[in-house]
């Protein structure tokens, strides 16, 4: 508000007195300027750019520093004197909208008053279609201003278009009845019946540049977005005799071909004539229609269509058939018999379906644009959707604006309505009645809230069912009964879903319907996949329902999708590896659906078989598919042994044991180990080699290291069996199994012939996943040995080859060893390069590097860097964390620890506190051993490096004490020692 006052008021200077009365009236003088004085210092602290703009020469007054601001407001009045169009661009709505100070009124009404003025003397100097829109801007924002509703009426009646001069006093009519109780003066109704009876014989005063003779709507709304599609509609019909734009019900065809037809008006000497066939129900008046349009009279000895062919020869003319799509086949017979008998007429139409004529050039009007994805709110004004939801909302709330708070919502139901033009308007028009939140809530429910504003719209389009119930009514029956049965997919299919879903032993052609869905609009196309549109899939479900083929449909997308996940595991190792996330990402969100229909339905086989392949994929990708695995395994079933459930609790072992969607690492691997118990005795009992020699693995992996003993023989059997399987994928997940334990009780050695192991069989394979897995294991026993050099590079090939297959749990696996690599070996610019790439996934995930994990390194990063303070403020509670959390899981737990006693002493000794640093240090190197039976060479190459800077190497007896203390001493001693030093813990 400071800012603000200082900006509106020239010459941008004013007595601190004077503002700090203003800005805290209700508070005495004293007090008002003390906060003044606070709210200057929050500036130059927390916005270091506005700061220099203020200027203060002297301490009674304060000021703008003029040559660095730019003020709008200042460039308003000063153009609407001398350049009105460019005034009017630089206007953005009421001043301050939402705020009614006292002092901010009396400017909006000025500026209000300014802008309007300008729009009118704009208007004055346009041709009577520009002029309409300047005079209608001038209306939203004075709607009970007599001359400018006189002047638009003039307007509207010398375009031609009587129609609107109609609308136009009904509004104005209505409008003042409804705020003021009162009528329109008698001047009005005179202009009003003097123009209904002159037609367009009436002249506005002012001189113009006359227009091409023709018959154009005025819109009563500016265009969102469309730029460029004019331009090609343009460029269409000055190349093809016929264009027809194809859409669905409230894309803004009707408008679009308006705008189009102002836009060729120079091309066409005999002008642009709109025909709205709409409300036509016999075929036979389509000629008569347009002749009337044209100003013909009928005439007993001549048909309609000779009439025609006779008043269209001469200059060129363009014709504009709207709504065609109820009367295809008459309008393309005509259209065809114009283009053969008028060499000089061309058509453009528009419609739900193609006229097919031979001339026709097809052009399919997209929706508005939407981001597909989060976008900065910065740049939401880039998405014409949005923007006309802003727009048209301003109408139902003149307060309502796009904010960042709100954006999520209005993007909701932007997508909801398919960003069509005419279901933005319905949903904006709500907010009279409604919040953002309520609409956004309630439209996935229900699509009836959404009602057209204009109360005299034709019936099929005074509702967004009504819109799609027209084009519904207008497909045949098996094509209808198809659009019924599409509803039960989600998101994007292909034709090979419709043919295994409702192709086979149907009685009409699955694909041949689709194509005709794709040119009635209701379904579109991209690059060979196809999906209702969201609207079109909330109509056409509940009539899946009233006519009792849910089960149906619902049963063959169930055994549609699960061929397209059959195999699945399959197609994530071996060689073509690499096409697993494109195979079947894009099926997800109906494998989803199928999951949740298995369980309804009873379906519990099928569903267990699906579970087991999607579950497995959606773990590959980092997504969580435990919640369908858990209901479905939960199921109750005549056969706890059966294939299909073996099938999903070999997928549970992999998925259970993840330490990610808010399960810790402990419960993982409780939760792990109880179905791997499960899935070996089933196996066992029933002889199942296969089943048991992968239990047996993962027995292997989750009994280490609280029994090793059971763990070592789990890996030697499953080894053993692997011979008479021929399973080399389990056989690599074996020698995985050796390879962790091995580095576990630090034999790295032997680690690296392991990993070595594996990565041959791997290559030999071409299997990328197992070839990532392997060289992540190698890199780290290398790097465990101080081989850093070797160790980073294959880590480096192992994230390569996991971003390749977009192994995502994998690559964070790797990142977190990079990680480890730069400490130890005191890479910090690396270190940080790599924390910079991995916190978001850190953060957002949790498996591998946790938030916690991220706050340690960021302090070794800074007390490495200098930044003590920053490096020790709240470190103990940190460390204590990672305490609490070993008790349950004591690796990596302890080590982490460790690592926050570390950056500890080294701010301790950074502070010359060089005995309680090094009693720190020792209890540092305890807490790290408690998780490795041996601490690896590469740890103690980072001891040794920190003991050589922080200058500890003296203080032998402090290290040997601090070893002496137990987690909870040495968190203990944390605290202490911050205290001393004068850290916060």
């Amino acid at each position: 508000m400071l800012l603000a006052y200082l900006a509106l008021h020239p010459p941008h200077v004013a007595s601190r007195r004077l503002l700090a009365n203003i800005l805290w009236e209700d508070l005495d003088a004293d007090r008002a300027l003390f906060n003044l004085r606070q709210l200057l210092a929050e500036i130059r602290r927390e916005t270091p750019a506005v700061s220099p703009l203020l200027l203060a020469e002297d301490r009674q007054s304060l000021g703008l520093d003029m040559a660095q601001s730019e003020i709008d407001v200042d460039e308003f009045r000063q153009k609407i004197k001398t350049a009105p169009t460019q005034a009017v661009d630089i206007y953005r709505g009421p001043l301050l909208s939402g705020l009614d100070l006292e002092w901010i009124l009396p400017i909006r009404a000025e500026l209000e008053r300014s802008y309007v003025a300008a729009l009118e003397t704009i208007a004055d100097g346009c041709d009577s279609r520009r002029a309409v829109e300047w005079l209608r801007k001038g209306i939203e924002v004075d709607p009970l201003s007599e001359p400018l509703q006189q002047k638009l009426m003039l307007r509207l009646a010398e375009s031609g278009d009587i129609a609107g001069v109609t609308v136009a006093y009904r509004r104005f009519q209505t409008l003042l009845h409804k705020e003021v109780n009162a009528a329109p003066s008698e001047d009005t109704s005179r202009l009003y019946r003097q123009l209904l009876q002159a037609g367009t014989t009436i002249r506005f005063t002012v001189p113009e540049v006359p227009a091409a003779t023709h018959r154009l709507p005025v819109p009563s709304t500016p265009l969102f977005g469309r730029e460029r599609v004019i331009e090609d509609g343009c460029r269409m019909i000055a190349d093809s005799r016929v264009v027809t734009l194809l859409g669905p019900g409230g894309v803004g065809k009707t408008r679009l071909a308006i705008a189009i037809g102002e836009k060729v008006l120079p091309i066409f000497p005999g002008g642009v004539w709109f025909v709205d066939l709409a409300s036509l129900s016999a075929p036979d008046m389509i000629p008569q229609t347009v002749g009337q349009v044209l100003g013909l009279r009928e005439r007993p000895d001549q048909c309609w269509l000779d009439l025609l062919v006779q008043a269209l020869i001469g200059p060129p003319r363009l014709l504009i058939l709207d709504n065609c799509e109820h009367l295809l086949e008459e309008c393309g017979e005509t259209v065809e018999h114009l283009m053969e008998a008028c060499g000089n007429v061309s058509v453009l139409a528009t419609s739900r379906l193609p006229i097919n004529c031979s001339f026709e050039q097809r052009f399919p009007v997209e929706p508005l644009s939407l981001p597909v994805v989060d976008i900065v709110f910065q740049d939401w004004k880039h998405f014409s959707a949005i923007v006309l939801f802003e727009a048209r909302s301003k109408r139902a709330n003149p307060k309502f604006a796009v904010t960042a708070e709100n954006l999520p919502n209005v993007v909701r139901v932007c997508q909801f309505v398919d960003a069509m033009p005419l279901g933005i308007e319905m949903a904006a028009a709500t907010l009279a009645a409604l919040s953002l939140d309520d609409i956004a809530s309630r439209l996935g429910r229900s699509g009836e809230i959404l009602k057209n504003p204009a109360g005299r719209s034709a019936p099929r389009h005074r509702s967004l069912n009504e819109v799609i119930d027209w084009s519904y009514s207008l497909l045949r029956t098996e094509d209808q009964k198809l659009l019924r049965l599409l509803s039960v997919f989600s998101g994007w299919w292909t034709l090979d879903h419709v043919e295994v879903a409702f192709g086979e032993k149907s009685e009409f052609s699955a694909i041949e319907s689709v194509m005709r869905l794709v040119e009635a609009s209701l379904v579109q196309m991209n690059e060979g996949r196809y999906a209702l549109f969201e609207t079109v899939r909330q109509f056409a479900n509940p009539q899946l329902l009233l006519r009792g083929e849910e089960s149906y449909a619902r049963d063959r997308h169930l055994d549609c999708i699960s061929v397209r996940f059959k195999g699945a595991r399959d197609h994530w190792y071996g060689p073509n590896a690499s096409q697993g996330p494109g195979r079947f990402e894009s099926d997800l969100d109906n494998a989803r659906l199928a999951l949740d229909w298995s369980i309804a339905s009873g379906a519990i086989e099928k569903g267990l078989f699906l579970v087991a392949d999607v579950a497995l994929v959606m773990g590959f990708l980092g997504l969580d598919g435990n919640p369908w695995l858990t209901r479905l395994l939960a199921a109750e079933v005549p056969d706890r042994g059966s294939p299909g459930r073996m099938a999903a609790l070999r997928t549970a072992c992999s998925s259970y044991c993840t330490a990610a969607f808010g399960i810790s690492q402990a419960q993982a691997h409780r939760r792990g180990l109880k179905v791997v118990e499960e899935y070996h005795q089933l196996a066992r009992e029933r002889h199942d080699l296969a089943n048991l020699c992968n239990s047996l693995a993962w027995l292997g992996q989750l009994l280490y290291p609280t029994d090793t003993a059971r763990a070592y023989a789990a890996l030697e059997e499953a080894l053993g069996l692997c011979s008479q399987t021929e399973d080399r994928q389990t056989e690599l997940f074996i020698l995985a199994n050796l390879g962790s334990h091995a580095s576990g009780r630090s034999d790295y050695v032997e680690a690296v012939i392991f990993a070595r192991r594996m990565l041959a069989i791997a290559e030999e394979l071409s299997d990328i996943v197992w070839t990532a897995g392997s060289l992540a294991l190698l890199g780290y026993a290398l790097k465990e040995q101080c081989l850093y050099a070797e160790a980073r590079i294959k880590l480096l090939e192992s994230r390569t080859y996991s971003l390749a297959i977009r192994a995502v749990h994998r690559e964070r696996c790797a990142s977190q060893m990079l990680c480890e690599l730069y400490i130890d070996c005191g890479e910090l610019d690396l270190l940080a390069e790599e924390l910079s790439a991995a916190a978001p996934d850190a953060l957002e995930h949790g498996d591998w590097l946790s938030s916690g994990q991220i706050e340690l390194i960021s302090r070794f990063l800074a007390v490495n860097r200098g930044q003590v303070e920053e490096a020790a403020t709240g470190l103990s509670s940190l460390i204590a964390s990672y305490v609490a959390k070993a008790r349950k899981m004591p690796s990596p737990a302890y080590r982490w620890a460790g690592l926050g006693l570390e950056v500890l002493a080294a701010c301790l000794a950074a502070s010359d506190r060089k005995e309680d640093a090094a009693r720190i240090f020792g209890a540092a190197q305890a807490m790290s051993a408690r998780d490795s039976i041996a601490v690896s060479p590469s740890i103690r190459h980072r001891w040794a490096r920190l003991a050589t800077s922080a200058g500890l190497t003296c203080f032998d007896l402090a290290i040997e004490d601090g070893k002496l203390l137990d987690p909870a001493e040495a968190v203990h001693a944390c605290n202490v020692s911050l205290t001393n030093a004068g850290f916060s813990v």
